[in-house]
């Protein structure tokens, strides 16, 4: 049961409840700033300069809670999904959007050269029970040196 099976990277969040959520970091295709327009029509109550948002393709904005946020479910649905971010700072915001891209932008070098050690490392975070160790080891493998910030 999962053998040869494993998650790809993601980014996991709360609401502050007891709600988790998740989406596939490959699936993001933009991070950008809120125009003042998207903000004052839909987030009235948005700082501009904590704010961002995650634009994804191809759906896995689930909750835990209802599904484990697998692309295979009858219930995700496809196309692009804008999500807003807000962080406590202007500084948060840039270390947070920071590390995303640089993040991704190391997950898609990796790929596009053929270097599958990423691959390695998240098979064992998702067969190791707590995988913690592992997923902090790919974190700082992807992240290279200390220039990027952490997004955990």
């Amino acid at each position: 049961d999962g053998l040869g099976k494993f998650e790809l990277p993601r980014l996991l969040w709360t609401d502050g409840q007891d709600v988790s959520y998740m989406l596939e970091l490959l699936d993001i295709q933009s991070i950008r700033q809120p125009s003042p327009l998207e903000l004052d029509s839909s987030y009235p109550f948005a700082i501009p300069a904590h704010s961002f948002f995650l634009t994804t393709t191809n759906t896995n904005v689930n909750s835990n809670d209802d599904n484990r946020g697998n692309s295979n479910d009858s219930d995700a649905h496809v196309g692009h999904t804008s999500l807003l971010f807000e962080a406590v700072d202007e500084l948060q915001m840039i270390r947070i959007t920071t590390a995303l891209r640089g993040i991704i932008g190391k997950l898609a070098k990796k790929i596009i050269l053929g270097e599958n050690d990423w691959v390695v490392q998240m098979m064992l975070a998702s067969s190791t029970p707590g995988g913690g160790a592992a997923i902090s080891a790919t974190l700082e493998d992807l992240e290279g040196s200390s220039a990027v910030p952490r997004a955990m």
